[in-house]
């Protein structure tokens, strides 16, 4: 029985602890930043995604493979991908017109190596779900200097809800296929508007 009561007072105190932590660090720093469009219609993002083996068996051919042993330095590229590789973006969408516009940068690390790039276009739509949060999907397209100091076309094809900060993209860089984040999201009601309204 004391034991029971000592390891309560344990787990109590500890919980004590980093309620006191979080309290600490919400004074310090403030509430943590929910991603929300300002007044003007913009909104900033900041993702760090895994890559997913999401993409279709009919991309991974041996052109494609061939492909990225010029671009990355390593043959069986597909089978060497892993939760390793990642694709970080930062960039503010902002309306342009109809549609949306995305400015910033990012960077792709793939098999251990760091590929910096910058966006140079992009199109992108805003819908507004159901549960009130805001889809933006399309395309942001840049460019990267690969292995051999070639620079290659960089297209992301890119899903988001901006209020939870989920996002699915298939990249392709100099024609080869991948995919990073999370399509789990995807509801029906999401799915429908990605097929109805293809950018």
């Amino acid at each position: 029985m004391k034991k029971k009561k000592k390891m309560i007072g344990t787990i109590g105190g500890l919980l004590l602890l980093v309620a006191v932590v979080f309290a600490m660090y919400i004074l310090i720093k403030g509430m943590p930043n929910e991603q929300k469009f300002n007044e003007d219609g913009e909104v900033t993002i900041h993702y760090q995604s895994t890559y997913i083996d999401a993409v279709p068996e009919d991309f991974k051919t041996a052109t494609n493979e061939e492909m990225a042993e010029k671009m990355f330095g390593s043959p069986d590229f597909y089978n060497k991908m892993s939760e390793k590789d990642t694709l970080k973006l930062d960039a503010t969408f902002s309306p342009n017109g109809e549609f949306y516009k995305a400015e910033g940068e990012g960077k792709l690390t793939i098999l251990g190596k760091e590929y910096p790039f910058s966006v140079s276009s992009s199109q992108l739509e805003k819908e507004v779900l159901q549960s009130g949060d805001h889809l933006i999907w399309g395309s942001i397209s840049g460019g990267f200097v690969d292995e051999g100091g070639i620079k290659r076309e960089m297209i992301l094809s890119i899903s988001t809800v901006i209020e939870t900060e989920e996002v699915f993209y298939y990249a392709t860089l100099g024609g080869v296929v991948i995919s990073f984040g999370d399509f789990g999201f995807e509801t029906k009601e999401i799915r429908d508007i990605l097929l109805n309204n293809p950018i």
